[in-house]
């Protein structure tokens, strides 16, 4: 005589068993894609900008060597700073001098930009 399948046997094959299936009791947290999302759009965002930063300091560069590296003088105070003691700085003014500039947004040729210039029309070089 045979005997009759176990019917909890035949149920837990069909049923899928373990973390996050329904009936387990335990459902895997959500947190982890949450985080997830979030580092992948923080990542992709970081991403965006430092292309966004390269691809406008190399069109800054390309149109400063295209439009044959156009210079302006702005006028500054170049002062000698000398350390003393207990980290004070004294400065001794040398006078005034025309510089040249890159008329650009970047650095350019080894220039400051003139717009920085503009804002900080003193220098001081260490002794």
């Amino acid at each position: 005589m045979s005997h009759p399948p176990n019917p909890s046997a035949r149920l837990a094959a069909v049923r899928p068993t373990g973390p996050g299936s329904p009936g387990s009791g335990s459902r895997r947290p959500r947190r982890t894609s949450l985080l997830r999302r979030i580092f992948r759009w923080t990542g992709l965002a970081a991403l965006v900008l430092v292309g966004a930063a390269a691809l406008i300091y190399i069109a800054d560069c390309a149109a400063f060597y295209l439009r044959g590296k156009p210079q302006q003088q702005i006028t500054v105070s170049r002062y000698m700073a000398a350390p003393l003691k207990g980290n004070k700085t004294e400065l001794f003014f040398e006078g005034t001098e025309p510089v040249a500039c890159a008329v650009t947004m970047f650095p350019q040729a080894g220039m400051q930009p003139c717009w920085y210039l503009r804002r900080h029309p003193i220098l001081a070089d260490p002794l």
